[in-house]
């Protein structure tokens, strides 16, 4: 289900905003486009050289990182809105953050102990201290810097999908299109990186009582998806009435 759908389905619910590679806003009267000014992101010129210096790499090497960042500040900004309900997002850069260091800097052993604290620190809740800044820089850059620079302040999703499919049709996506595969983007990574964020989603639902969705791509329409979507969404709207 693409984020304009999303939208346009959610805003007869209540007032919501989409983001994605353009913003739309969506309310009982229909969608569009939002042409005033929107919340912008901050310093992507420092964002940048902070991701280099600091080598932040993986699904975060590069402008990935800087545009990581970016769609958290917008989200983060917009999120505060009094009368915004839903943001629709394509991904969340917490969940996402706390996958890869299930993965990585977990190497896929679950540590549900250490996920809650890195989604601490993510949230801008704690510092990490001075003792630990070269475990993380080493280890979680992308972690380390977002709090020590207080880059954003991911939002914890009140609704999480997560989407899955069998590795090997995920990598046979990847190489169908003709392009360099990354050093992770391989069929052992992978594996931890979908467990990494089944467990990132229980840990949610279990310690901030996130409402999670999981489906199996292969198994299940982008129709069923978005009456299950719509199913969490009024009764989460509901429950402020």
């Amino acid at each position: 289900m693409s984020v304009l759908a999303a939208n346009y389905a959610y805003g007869t619910i209540l007032r919501t905003i989409g983001v994605s590679d353009q913003v739309f806003e969506a309310d009982g009267e229909g969608l569009k486009e939002i042409t005033r000014l929107v919340p912008a992101a901050r310093g992507r010129a420092w964002t940048g050289l902070l991701a280099r210096t600091f080598r932040a790499g993986g699904m975060f090497k590069g402008e990935k990182f800087t545009e990581m960042v970016e769609q958290a500040q917008i989200n983060e900004a917009l999120g505060v809105k009094s009368a915004t309900r839903f943001v629709v997002t394509d991904g969340s850069a917490l969940v996402d953050l706390l996958a890869w260091a299930e993965a990585d800097f977990y190497h896929g052993v679950f540590n549900e102990a250490g996920l809650n604290h890195l989604m601490q620190y993510l949230a801008g809740e704690k510092k990490i201290t001075l003792g630990r800044w070269w475990n993380f820089i080493r280890k979680a850059p992308e972690v380390w810097l977002i709090n020590v620079f207080e880059l954003a302040r991911p939002p914890v999703p009140d609704l999480l999908v997560q989407v899955t499919m069998p590795v090997p049709h995920a990598m046979a996506r990847l190489r169908s299109r003709g392009e360099e595969l990354r050093p992770y983007q391989n069929e052992a990574f992978l594996e931890k990186l979908q467990e990494g964020y089944r467990q990132v989603g229980n840990v949610l639902k279990k310690r901030r009582k996130v409402e999670v969705i999981e489906c199996d791509a292969s198994r299940i329409s982008a129709e069923e998806v978005a009456d299950e979507v719509e199913e969490v969404c009024r009764r989460l709207a509901e429950g402020e009435c």
